[in-house]
């Protein structure tokens, strides 16, 4: 009998044993965190944002505003000038006359890289630095066949602000909806310095070429003066005799001097190779040349 009460005493001891052991391991393996909380809950306490916050941001419109109604919306003839108007500066100021006469391929008249290298120099004529110069919109009109935006590019000259004219025109043929179009679109630009300023160049040029060969008829034709009438001849007579005796018009070269915008004259010097020089301007409106030697 007492063999079988240690027996017992022995049983119970290793029974107790057994259980403090696994209850132990057990405490054990609670305390390890849980493998599904780690990611997401980490970043929920740290205050991290995921890719839900991207995504509502950019779902946000202005109220009352689909995001359909917001990228439908027409743009007004203003703002889509203005873009335009801004992009042809930001190229003049760069001075790429390649950029420039791809930008005025929809023109009338053919500009190709030397012309518009003409109408550079002749806005670095009119401004000291195309750098700092600043568009403005100014109005809007309509004609039968054009939307007309028209702006002001200023800048400083010697330290004076001064300003000139710019246009942007679309045609009425595709309609308001063609000009809302990036692709479609086709601005015409214009300003005294690109529509005129590269044609009075030129005819200063021939004028001087005329008087250089002694041709009358011509002369009297860039006077605005009718070649056949005596009167003409005349004046010619006189104004060729003044060259002869003042300027080596064989040396002499055009120099742009300036654009009078009250006036609407383009001013040129005609310099020769002696370094005497002779004042004439040509007439924006009637192409005419303004020589005081023909008065």
């Amino acid at each position: 009998m007492g063999n079988n009460m240690k027996r017992r005493i022995i049983a119970l001891a290793i029974g107790i044993t057994l259980a403090m052991t696994l209850a132990a391991c057990s405490k054990t393996e609670n305390s390890q965190p849980s493998p599904s909380a780690s990611p997401s809950e980490s970043g929920k306490e740290t205050g991290e944002v995921g890719e839900a916050t991207e995504s509502t941001e950019s779902t946000v419109q202005p109220p009352g505003q689909s995001e359909e109604q917001a990228s439908s919306e027409p743009r007004s003839l203003e703002v889509i000038a203005t873009e335009d108007a801004e992009k042809f500066l930001g190229v003049l100021k760069k001075e790429d006359t390649e950029k420039l006469s791809g930008l005025m391929v929809h023109a009338e008249n053919e500009y190709g890289p030397d012309t518009m290298k003409t109408v550079i120099e002749g806005f670095r004529l009119y401004f000291d630095k195309l750098a700092d110069l600043k568009l403005n919109f100014d109005s809007n009109q309509q004609t039968e066949e054009y939307y007309v935006e028209n702006f002001v590019i200023s800048g400083l000259k010697s330290g004076k602000e001064r300003s000139i004219p710019f246009q942007v025109k679309y045609s009425k043929k595709g309609g308001f909806a063609a000009v809302q179009s990036d692709n479609n679109r086709e601005p015409l630009f214009d300003s005294p310095l690109i529509g005129l300023y590269p044609y009075m160049v030129r005819d200063a040029g021939k004028y001087v070429e005329a008087l250089a060969q002694k041709d009358g008829d011509s002369v009297a034709i860039h006077l605005g003066m009718d070649e056949s009438t005596d009167e003409a001849k005349s004046v010619v007579r006189q104004l060729l005799q003044a060259y002869e005796g003042k300027l080596d018009l064989g040396t002499t070269k055009v120099v742009p001097v300036d654009y009078d915008e009250n006036r609407k004259q383009f001013l040129f010097d005609l310099r020769d190779g002696k370094k005497q020089s002779h004042g004439i301007a040509v007439d924006a409106s009637t192409y005419h040349i303004l020589d005081e030697w023909a008065q």
